[in-house]
């Protein structure tokens, strides 16, 4: 596992090849769709992917409005997330009380 040398980036790096890990294991082992536990190991790593970064590292977070652009940006190019009304420090700080207080469904 090894030493964090920066907690906050290293700790949501590590969760990310966690997740990683896990699907080119499911791949290797041809592992059927009943036998992955994809939701669980979501639940499981949320905390370190939205909680951690919004308690620990909320200044870092950028205020950008929720654009199409931005949006398109990250990837997103079929989004239900809420429009330019709303910026991504706002969202992450939702999604974290909704992971913290475990109301995702």
């Amino acid at each position: 596992m090894g030493n964090y040398s920066d907690f906050e980036t290293d700790f949501v790096q590590r969760t990310l090849a966690l997740i990683d890990q896990y699907n080119e294991m499911i791949e290797v082992l041809g592992k059927p769709f009943r036998e992955q536990y994809n939701y669980t190991l979501t639940l499981n790593c949320l905390p370190g992917l939205i909680v951690l970064p919004k308690e620990r590292a909320l200044s870092f977070l950028p205020a950008d409005r929720l654009t199409r652009q931005l949006k398109a940006e990250m990837g997103l190019h079929e989004s239900q997330l809420p429009g330019p009304e709303m910026n991504l420090r706002e969202l992450i700080h939702k999604m974290r009380n909704s992971v913290a207080h475990f109301c995702v469904r």
